[in-house]
């Protein structure tokens, strides 16, 4: 039994009440007419009025509702159509947004003026005392139920909507999309779309071939999939879709679920892997980039010492032939091969040892022109921003080194490197040269990834590990945009931690300790 029917059975209405309900309205006659027009004038004229002009016809409707009240609750018969009546009018008024008070106000003026008559028609004698006392009674018990029906409609119709409203939140902001086609394939609803991938043309209303991106629909052959769900009456799902060349390509999965309802015939769950792949992606390799860290360190280390033994032996024998013996040429050679070999064994160990940091203000102008120096590039410093970064000094200039014979290679001998400090705590350096190829830009900084013809391609995997043990970062800047030179380029930005913020940080960390 729901609150309201519980309500109404105790203590109820008796057939005598309505009886004198009726007496009363004969009492009041035309002017009952005028009880009506007031009720509707109180409620539609406090703050409701602005509300009720969306929809003229809903609003006319309303107002007949509103004037026809004080009528209804006196001729009755007060029975359980009746009862959804109120109801269906204080749904209204909770769907309309009318404030809650405006009600009981409005009702208190109506009860004021109907007991008026009762006590009008007692003085001229028209009704004796005692009929008057139990009609008023009678109007008290009707208009007591009508309030309390009212509420408790109005709250429930309210708590309702509130509750559709975050619903409404809910759907329209899932991080997938969602659509319900009609018959003819038009989109009847839908969540809000990726703008990512649906730009902003997407609209309720458009078939879903307009609504969804063309090259989605053609990958994924969605005509012949929706026509098989609806055919077969089963779930169909597509469990891979990419779009578009790297490196903007997107990875998406397609449920065409066949519906049973009026206004849909068919769901489109629409969701985009695209994230949960690259994450994925990104643990794997650092899984295998530890495997191959561990391998290389032990590797390196059986390498390192019959190396070493090796160097010395050719130099012993080299030293042994006459300074013109052709085959000092041919040991020099070779020597020169178990130094390159020893330079790529240091660097693996450099890429597996994990770097200790000593963090420390930098002089970061300084420290890029003391990079130029050691590095042996002709590079022009430009832009030197006063600027202290919290920074391990071996570590970064090490980075910066690598960084500078990177540029240096790639430019040429007549082409031009620039260093730059700041704005800020960054150090950039940009090149002139050939650029880096769109297919190695996605693993740039992935070990044994190089465009050069003997490079080891650890260089930007120690650099990167460098400085991000000083927690800063590097990355590859999109475009070079170098003042000198003619080539495309490339512009690698380091940027760490100023130094005032990360002497307050460690300032907070030793409060916190003590």
């Amino acid at each position: 039994m729901s609150p309201i029917q519980e309500l109404l059975k105790h203590p109820g209405l008796e057939p005598e009440d309505s009886l004198r309900m009726a007496t009363l309205e004969r009492i009041v006659g035309s002017r009952l007419a005028l009880v009506g027009r007031g009720f509707q004038d109180d409620i539609m004229g406090r703050g409701g009025e602005h509300l009720l002009y969306r929809d003229a016809e809903d609003t006319q409707q309303f107002r007949a509702m509103l004037r026809a009240w004080p009528t209804e609750m006196l001729r009755g018969p007060h029975d359980d159509a009746y009862w959804e009546r109120r109801q269906d009018i204080a749904r209204r008024y909770a769907q309309l947004g009318l404030p809650h008070w405006q009600i009981f106000t409005a009702a208190a003026r109506m009860m004021d003026s109907l007991t008026e008559v009762a006590f009008g028609a007692q003085a001229h004698g028209s009704l004796p005392a005692r009929d008057a006392c139990a009609t008023l009674q009678a109007l008290n018990r009707v208009m007591s139920l009508e309030q309390a029906v009212f509420n408790i409609t109005y709250h429930r119709t309210r708590e309702a909507r509130k509750l559709r409203t975050l619903q409404d939140v809910i759907v329209t902001n899932m991080p997938v999309t969602v659509l319900c086609l009609d018959a003819a394939g038009e989109v009847m609803a839908a969540t809000r779309p990726s703008a990512r991938l649906f730009g902003d043309k997407a609209r309720v209303g458009q078939r879903f071939d307009a609504f969804l991106p063309p090259a989605l629909v053609e990958a994924a052959d969605l005509p012949s999939h929706i026509g098989r769900a609806l055919a077969t009456r089963r779930e169909v799902t597509i469990p891979r879709i990419q779009l578009g060349q790297p490196p903007d390509t997107r990875h998406l999965r397609i449920n065409i679920v066949p519906l049973e309802h009026p206004l849909a015939h068919v769901l489109l769950h629409v969701e985009e892997l695209t994230d949960v792949l690259e994450a994925e992606a990104r643990a794997q390799q650092a899984e295998s980039l530890a495997r191959i860290g561990a391998l290389a360190a032990n590797v390196a280390h059986e390498i390192r010492n019959p190396l070493a033994a090796i160097s010395l032996t050719l130099q012993v024998i080299a030293r042994s032939f006459d300074e013109d013996d052709r085959r000092r040429g041919i040991i020099d050679k070779v020597e020169a091969q178990v130094h390159r070999l020893d330079r790529l064994v240091t660097d693996l160990l450099d890429y597996a040892r994990p770097p200790e940091p000593a963090i420390q203000p930098v002089d970061l102008t300084r420290m890029a022109e003391e990079s130029i120096s050691l590095s042996n590039t002709r590079a022009l410093l430009l832009d030197r921003d006063p600027m202290t970064a919290m920074a391990d000094p071996h570590l970064l200039q090490s980075a910066l080194v690598n960084l500078l014979q990177n540029a240096r290679d790639a430019a040429g001998e007549h082409g031009v490197v620039e260093l730059r400090v700041g704005p800020g705590p960054r150090i950039v350096v940009v090149d002139d040269g050939p650029g880096i190829a769109p297919e190695i830009r996605p693993r740039l900084f992935s070990p044994f990834v190089t465009s050069k013809a003997r490079g080891t391609g650890l260089g930007l995997a120690i650099s990167r590990k460098l400085v991000e043990a000083q927690h800063g970062t590097l990355t590859l800047q999109e475009h070079a945009l170098h003042m000198h030179g003619a080539g495309p380029g490339a512009c690698f930005v380091i940027t760490l931690s100023a130094a005032q913020s990360a002497r307050a940080s460690r300032g907070d960390s030793a409060e916190r300790s003590d």
